[in-house]
């Protein structure tokens, strides 16, 4: 009794971590909880969504793996697995592995959200939306499937409804920070900038410490050449988390509209130290130190650009002017002419 009384303990103290999604100490008490109950399907399965959390995928499936080998009829792990080779783009495994958990439990709501997010990452929306309303109908008060049928109306440019979607959503769990953030941005988008702005103050209201709202909704003052404004969310947004790329990124582009480019140079330089894959970044960088003649680093960060983004006029158009400034004329021709082919109304021969 007491044994039992003890595992229970554990169980809801790694269900508390997961929920305050501290899921590296949720992994870390299943653990515990495994190395004295070696065959519990259960522990393996909950243990591999903590896994799947922190993106440790290999570290999920080996315990899905163990999952489905003690208890084959173990449903969740079939869904969970199905997700996992999505994002790890290997579909086939993943529609087999899902279309398992259907045939042992046809009413799992969730894994009508793997197969949608499967069917979206094969662009077949159609059948996104059929498993998102299969998966309505199984659980009609869950705003998730409210959240993703925004997402893919969105993706389809249909934002009007994408917006009733994410309200209905947050009307059935007003605390839905996900969606009133999907919301916010998307009313940014399409140039609602007043009403952008008050749901990204009602996000704020539910957690003073969102730092990507604070961006998000500088960059939306930013838009509005609302400098004063914009400057003070992205220093609140970097002072609640100093590894936020974006925030740093954002906040060069107000101190390059300023003209400050040292001030810019430097958060560039952040930006691309926390996150070395920002190819915005490197191009601006690549535009500052062309302005300052500082050549060899322009080339640099240009070629970074074009290695990422290779349908950008205007990287071409700043790039032959740093081959023409270190004498490379042929590569500066090359480049004018890819430049105006790409956008012959802007780049001219």
């Amino acid at each position: 009794m007491q044994t039992e009384f003890r595992v229970k303990s554990y169980i809801n103290r790694a269900k508390q971590y997961y929920k305050i999604k501290n899921f590296r100490k949720a992994a870390q008490v299943y653990t515990l909880l495994i190395a004295s109950n070696p065959s519990h399907a259960s522990l393996y399965y909950h243990r591999a969504k903590c896994y799947s959390k922190l993106w440790w995928y290999r570290s999920a499936l080996k315990d899905l793996n163990t999952c489905i080998n003690i208890d084959p009829k173990y449903y969740k792990a079939y869904s969970l697995m199905g997700f996992i080779f999505t994002e790890k783009n290997k579909y086939d495994l993943a529609k087999l592995h899902l279309q398992h958990c259907v045939d042992i439990n046809p009413n799992y709501p969730k894994v009508y959200k793997h197969l949608a997010f499967w069917e979206y990452a094969n662009n077949n929306y159609k059948k996104a939306f059929d498993h998102l309303n299969k998966g309505l109908m199984l659980s009609p008060e869950k705003p998730l499937f409210y959240y993703l049928k925004g997402i893919v109306y969105e993706e389809l440019n249909k934002f009007t409804i994408a917006i009733n979607h994410y309200k209905k959503a947050i009307e059935i769990n007003p605390c839905y920070a996900i969606a009133i953030l999907n919301l916010a941005n998307l009313l940014a988008t399409i140039g609602k900038h007043s009403d952008a702005l008050n749901v990204y103050d009602q996000l704020l209201e539910l957690n003073p410490n969102n730092d990507i709202a604070y961006v998000n909704k500088g960059a939306v003052y930013l838009e509005l050449t609302m400098t004063e404004k914009a400057l003070a969310c992205f220093n609140r947004a970097i002072l609640i988390n100093n590894q936020n790329a974006d925030a740093f990124y954002k906040r060069s582009k107000l101190m390059l509209l300023r003209k400050e480019t040292s001030l810019a140079l430097n958060d560039l330089n952040t930006c691309l130290h926390i996150d070395p894959y920002c190819m915005e970044a490197y191009y601006y960088r690549g535009f500052i130190h062309l302005i300052r003649k500082n050549y060899k680093d322009a080339l640099s960060d240009f070629n970074k650009f074009i290695e990422m983004e290779d349908e950008e006029a205007a990287a071409y158009h700043y790039r032959s002017e740093v081959h023409m400034k270190l004498g490379n004329i042929a590569a500066a021709l090359e480049d004018k002419n890819r430049a105006h082919k790409l956008d012959p109304d802007n780049f001219t021969l």
